[in-house]
């Protein structure tokens, strides 16, 4: 009665099924999502950091009404509810919970039904499977045009959570100039504190890995060349 999806790569808890199955039991929910687990826990590199960031968001959304997506390395839904998926669907861990959503049905999300994968994945490889998640939200729209209308009980949550992610090259760039022309004036009117505060960035730059790798890298390739 109970499809349960998983990747190759990862690994269940010996909980992960029963927890799924569990959360079913609310006749209201269609499909429940577990959590992926990368790497070690606890970590603090930019991948790990937007993960815990994406489950907290995918905790919450049912609280509301409904989580927009599921994990595709470990969710369930049930049998009976199971469509043919259009073929070429990129992301049909965002196609399913949202075809049941427009069916009248909402997605749970459980953070004790856990897949967990022990390969290391760096910001690079993340860009990139990123890129192939934000084409895949672009055909969505194609495939299930109701998302963008009314009967979409969490339009507002897609937007938000899907569509505003396209624009942020553009907001980071415009950060980016905010703090270029902040740092501007304050040289003008401040060289000294300019300095000092110069200083302590460059302090806080190394002292966190992530940026600390990338410093290095940097030099490295400019030694090379």
């Amino acid at each position: 009665d109970i499809l349960v999806m998983a990747d190759a790569a990862q690994r269940f808890d010996t909980q992960t099924i029963p927890q799924l199955v569990a959360a079913l039991e609310d006749s209201r929910f269609g499909a429940v999502s577990g959590a992926l687990e990368l790497g070690r826990d606890g970590g603090t590199s930019p991948v790990d950091l937007y993960w815990r960031l994406e489950k907290w968001l995918r905790y919450n959304e049912p609280l509301i009404h409904s989580s927009v997506d599921v994990t595709g390395a470990v969710y369930a839904t049930r049998r009976a509810l199971w469509t043919e998926l259009p073929a070429g669907t990129l992301l049909d861990d965002v196609y399913v919970p949202m075809s049941l959503v427009l069916r009248g049905h909402r997605v749970a999300f459980s953070y004790a039904a856990k897949a967990r994968d022990v390969r290391t994945f760096d910001s690079k490889a993340e860009g990139a499977r990123k890129t192939r998640t934000l084409t895949g939200v672009m055909q969505l729209l194609g495939l299930l045009p109701a998302i963008k209308s009314g009967s979409n009980p969490i339009r507002a949550q897609f937007v938000m959570h899907k569509l505003a992610r396209l624009t942020t090259p553009l907001w980071l760039a415009i950060a980016a100039m905010a703090m270029f022309g902040i740092a501007l004036l304050a040289a003008v009117r401040f060289p000294t504190g300019s300095a000092i505060a110069g200083v302590v960035l460059a302090l806080v730059f190394s002292g966190i890995p992530a940026l600390r790798r990338r410093a290095a890298r940097i030099r490295s390739e400019e030694h090379t060349s």
